[in-house]
């Protein structure tokens, strides 16, 4: 707990309210978990070696701590806060202020996800779940 804490903290410049890009990706990453992994910390996709709830694959977890000076081991990954850290930092290093849109495609395809069309259905998966919870769980 305290390390989401933390790692909440992080996203929130001086300990002041959050940017309204801060805001939206808590937001999307709700729908980004169950799209990846239903919101299940044990998962595990075997083709692409990726785990835990926001499904972390080896290179994305490579890229985090090359860039942060961590040393994370993948199967820290099966850990929320963890997977939480790493997706907050892709975000922002790769899409800071840009559309959610942007941000969901992205952390399907890579730094370029936006570009490929493969990560339009993904986008719209997301975006369902999204509109789900929206309309019927708050």
């Amino acid at each position: 707990m305290i390390r989401l804490i933390i790692v909440l903290l992080c996203l929130v410049p001086a300990f002041g309210c959050p940017t309204k890009f801060e805001s939206e990706l808590f937001r999307v990453v709700k729908g980004i978990a169950m799209e990846e992994s239903r919101n299940d910390d044990s998962a595990f996709n075997e083709k692409e070696q990726a785990i835990g709830r926001l499904q972390i694959r080896p290179i994305m977890l490579r890229d985090f701590n090359i860039n942060n000076k961590k040393q994370f081991k993948h199967t820290d990954c099966y850990n929320y806060e963890v997977s939480l850290e790493i997706f907050i930092w892709y975000s922002k290093h790769y899409s800071m202020n840009e559309d959610m849109n942007i941000v969901i495609r992205r952390w399907n395809g890579g730094p370029t996800g936006h570009r490929k069309t493969s990560t339009l259905k993904y986008l719209e998966r997301v975006k369902a779940y999204l509109w789900v919870k929206e309309n019927f769980y708050n």
